[in-house]
């Protein structure tokens, strides 16, 4: 459940998620995620397959970091067409 504050129009906070990774004495590794909302539950789980998960995430920030540069490029030809 949401807040009212976070279902007003064009809050950028609204999918904020604070979290932590981190490994106990035995090597195991564990993941607790707290959502920005604070009326929600924490979540605590175990991560299996670490290697794959970073893999995954790192892939997911590569593909982010190449749409927004695709983006700003395409907001630079913009600017620059409006200028002539």
């Amino acid at each position: 459940m949401h807040s009212r504050a976070s279902k007003r129009e064009g809050d950028l906070d609204a999918g904020r998620i604070y979290w932590c990774r981190y490994e106990n004495a035995i090597g195991q590794t564990w993941e607790t995620r707290n959502p920005g909302d604070r009326s929600t539950d924490l979540i605590i789980r175990r991560v299996r397959f670490r290697r794959i998960q970073e893999w995954r995430e790192a892939r997911r920030r590569r593909k982010a970091r190449a749409d927004a540069e695709k983006l700003e490029d395409g907001i630079r030809q913009d600017l620059l067409s409006r200028r002539q």
